[in-house]
């Protein structure tokens, strides 16, 4: 089963490091890995407790592996976009005239 559901992980990442090159770091890769096991793990021992079995858990960590992988994605381009944002904020008309002025 798990062997099957990091299969869909890297299948994932190989898709989105064609996009993005985010998921190039292996760290970061790694680290939402264990993120979206985790995850898993604690839902399959929810279910478990309860005295049921989880139906599907290869397409639940596929599922929440693949969240985490366009939260980051999204979450680092509001990053830059508010980067680039403020990078502009100070190369507007009157940054240029005051740059004239001062010399």
């Amino acid at each position: 089963m798990m062997k099957a559901s990091f299969k869909n992980a890297i299948n994932i990442a190989k898709k989105v490091a064609k996009k993005c090159s985010l998921l190039t770091d292996t760290a970061v890769f790694h680290n939402l890995l264990v993120n979206a096991s985790f995850v898993r793990f604690s839902k399959t021992h929810e279910y478990e407790h309860n005295g049921t079995l989880m139906k599907n858990p290869i397409g639940y960590f596929t599922r929440t592996f693949k969240k985490m992988v366009y939260h980051y994605i999204d979450s680092f381009r509001e990053i830059h976009h508010i980067a680039t944002r403020k990078e502009n904020v100070h190369t507007g008309p009157l940054a240029i005239f005051r740059q004239m002025i001062e010399g």
